[in-house]
């Protein structure tokens, strides 16, 4: 009895700190500014201040709160940043980041909101980072708390504001019948409630830039039948809500007459092109001010095409733009890697016979000899999305070397390299954005240790100045590295300063006047 009573008590103890440990630290001065950019990146522009995830860290068993440095949430003043002896501030002393380019760092209000690896350990003694540890932390008074936490099976998460209430949403996959199933669950961030779950469909799309709808396509399913249909739907889910509606269906004739699907309401959700079996809708991408999805019939010989929706519009079947049927072109153009900048603007990457590089694709227009294409440069060729930042789009070679292009240029728009030493990948736990006039990166090599660097763009209008950027780093010395280091947006830790010091001077020893 009595070790059952033990081992009970040990149970609690553990559902107690996986719900609701809490921890506190010093505060920095508090800084009521608003977010102006890069909420739910590991950069995120508020006030006067960057707050930022310092480095990505090697070791994620020792996260223990106000210990950690090197992956940490650190800020600096945005006048400062990336400039030598600035003043950097450590905000949350615990691992900020999971080591994915997918998720990041979001704040709303007085609360930052973050993913850490779990650092508490079971009976065994084995820390369980395994987990994902979902958390806020309060600017003004430095409580931490834990909102949830789920095995290290999320692939994506975002915390959503929806009037004064921020939620927890993530996708996480658990194996059901030998079989591994994608879930979306959705918590109150106030205290862990659970406040919606989906699983079984086929493809679930977060916004963006996080405003607040998620959107998921799933077979229809029927009572009658007790199946599946054949057709599917999509769903919008508004965050705070208890249930997502169905706002566009597949259903096709043969399907109107089961499970009373004839009321006025659901067949105004029923897109054209369906006919007698139906069609099946699959979403390709999801801004958060546009949707784009694929509507492809079930019958032989029948209609497959693209549609549109201006998000800041009601989310209706009567403000869908036909975007074009599917052919090689299109199909092209649409990809969940496309960046667009409205439904008449979206840019990608083509490598077909006829055109290499970055194109620009206007739906309006496919019905013309250039179907809705135009090169704006063939450089590009090759070359990956990044982002897109006021009217430049921002793309990397497979060398790591990202560049710039001025899309009111129009075709042949100058093709301007931002970084003359190699950046980290898309597909690294950082990618690169721009704050105010500076390109904020991880350089690549191992001498940088893992940091975030900036880049100035102030002089990047002047082709002498350019010019003299891109030379001047062409072949590395001491003096250039050094100068290169000065520019860390954040803080080395004193063993990252001294292997940095060690390879500095293994790799470009100083200079002697000995002979």
């Amino acid at each position: 009895m009595k070790k059952l009573i033990a081992l009970l008590l040990t149970v609690l103890a553990m559902a107690f700190c996986l719900t609701g440990c809490k921890d506190k630290v010093d505060t920095v001065a508090y800084e009521n500014g608003v977010v102006k950019s890069g909420n739910g990146t590991f950069a995120i522009e508020k006030g006067e201040y960057l707050y930022f995830v310092n480095g990505v860290a090697s070791n994620f068993t020792d996260n223990k709160m106000g210990d950690v440095e090197k992956g940490a949430l650190y800020r600096v003043k945005l006048t400062e940043m990336g400039t030598k002896n600035a003043n950097v501030e450590r905000v949350i002393p615990k691992l900020a980041t999971t080591g994915s380019a997918t998720n990041g760092v979001f704040i709303y209000g007085d609360n930052v909101y973050y993913a850490s690896p779990y650092d508490e350990k079971d009976k065994t003694g084995t820390v369980r980072s395994d987990y994902v540890d979902f958390r806020s932390f309060n600017l003004k008074d430095g409580n931490s708390e834990r909102i949830g936490y789920e095995k290290n099976s999320v692939s994506k998460y975002q915390f959503l504001q929806n009037g004064n209430k921020v939620y927890l949403a993530y996708e996480y996959s658990e194996t059901v019948d030998g079989a591994e199933k994608k879930k979306l669950k959705v918590l109150d961030a106030s205290n862990g409630d659970s406040v919606y779950s989906v699983d079984g469909y086929t493809g679930l799309f977060f916004a963006d830039d996080n405003q607040g709808k998620i959107f998921f396509a799933k077979n229809a399913y029927s009572e009658d039948l007790d199946a599946d249909e054949s057709f599917s739907e999509i769903y919008c889910y508004v965050a705070g809500n208890s249930s997502a509606d169905m706002v566009f269906s597949g259903c096709g004739k043969n399907a109107l007459g089961r499970d009373n699907r004839n009321s006025d309401d659901y067949k105004a959700k029923i897109l054209d092109y369906t006919d007698l079996s139906g069609a099946t809708l699959t979403i390709v991408k999801n801004t958060g001010k546009f949707l784009i999805f694929k509507l492809a019939s079930l019958d032989t010989n029948s209609t497959t095409c693209y549609f549109g929706l201006d998000l800041s519009k009601e989310v209706k079947k009567e403000n869908l733009v036909n975007m074009g049927s599917s052919n090689t072109y299109i199909d092209t153009a649409l990809t969940s890697t496309a960046v667009v900048a409205d439904l008449n603007s979206i840019y990608y990457i083509e490598n077909s016979t006829y055109l290499k590089g970055l194109v620009k694709f206007d739906y309006s227009k496919v019905g013309e000899v250039t179907r809705g294409r135009t090169l704006l440069t063939g450089k590009a060729n090759g070359a990956n999305l990044a982002f897109m930042d006021g009217n430049f789009i921002y793309v990397s070679g497979t060398d790591g070397i990202y560049y710039r292009v001025d899309v009111t240029q129009g075709e042949n728009a100058d093709y301007r390299q931002i970084n003359a030493i190699a950046s980290k990948g898309l597909t690294e736990w950082f990618v690169p954005r721009v704050v105010g006039d500076k390109f904020i990166t991880v350089y690549g090599d191992s001498i940088f240790q893992n940091y975030l660097y900036a880049i100035d763009l102030k002089d990047f209008a002047n082709e002498d100045k350019y010019g003299e950027y891109i030379s001047g780093l062409a072949t590395l010395d001491r003096e250039k590295v050094t100068a290169l280091s000065e520019t860390i947006v954040g803080k080395m830790t004193g063993s990252d300063k001294d292997a940095f010091n060690a390879s500095l001077d293994a790799t470009y020893p100083e200079e002697t006047d000995e002979e």
